[in-house]
């Protein structure tokens, strides 16, 4: 295999890692002294048009299982920061609410900051920030979780990639980026390699 053909294929391989992993929103949930402390990253894009509310909701979905004890109510974040983004519009997180996990209107909880109100399909979506919370971690069931449903209500709207809750730290999601680049670099060596030979 000449060297042009082999950089054609490891850059396929590239994409296709990058493509593979693009894991969308990622909200891991971890034990940090009993309390529950959320960690967010990533982008995504609406599908469907749905109604935020007063925040960001994660619709209960495909995830009806994430909590361990029955309840309703509001949870205060005691240091660090989270923000959401709907289109342009950055706001911060003020606080959480632990949802209904049943029924049309269903939700499995709710990162609650300014008032997105309904978005259309097309609109981006970010979030990010590491925030410790006075929630009990044992709240939760911990494991792996995905949806692609968000908003509180009847009119959810739909993401491109979804929405990923890893509680307890079971499975990591690997960025896009530390995979392209980590294929880029045996790309770069075995490219060197070649070189030497001939």
């Amino acid at each position: 295999m000449n060297i042009k053909m082999l950089k054609a294929a490891l850059a396929g391989l590239v994409l296709s890692i990058s493509g593979f992993a693009n894991a969308g929103l990622i909200i891991n949930i971890n034990d940090n002294g009993g309390f529950a402390e959320f960690s967010l990253s990533g982008s995504d894009v609406l599908t469907s048009s749905g109604l935020m509310y007063n925040g960001f909701w994660i619709s209960a979905g495909a995830i009806p299982n994430i909590w361990a004890t029955p309840g309703d109510n509001a949870f205060q974040i005691t240091s660090g920061f989270g923000s959401h983004t709907f289109g342009g519009n950055n706001v911060a997180i003020n606080d959480l609410w632990r949802g209904h996990n049943s029924g049309i209107n269903s939700y499995a909880l709710g990162l609650r900051g300014g008032s997105p109100n309904t978005q259309l399909a097309g609109t981006s979506i970010s979030i990010s920030g590491v925030f410790l919370t006075n929630m009990a971690f044992s709240n939760f069931n911990t494991g792996f979780y995905t949806t692609s449903l968000l908003g509180p209500h009847g009119s959810k709207a739909t993401l491109r990639d979804g929405i990923t809750l890893n509680i307890g730290n079971q499975i990591q999601v690997p960025e896009p980026s530390t995979l392209a680049i980590f294929a880029l670099g045996i790309m770069g060596l075995v490219s060197r390699r070649f070189k030497k030979k001939s």
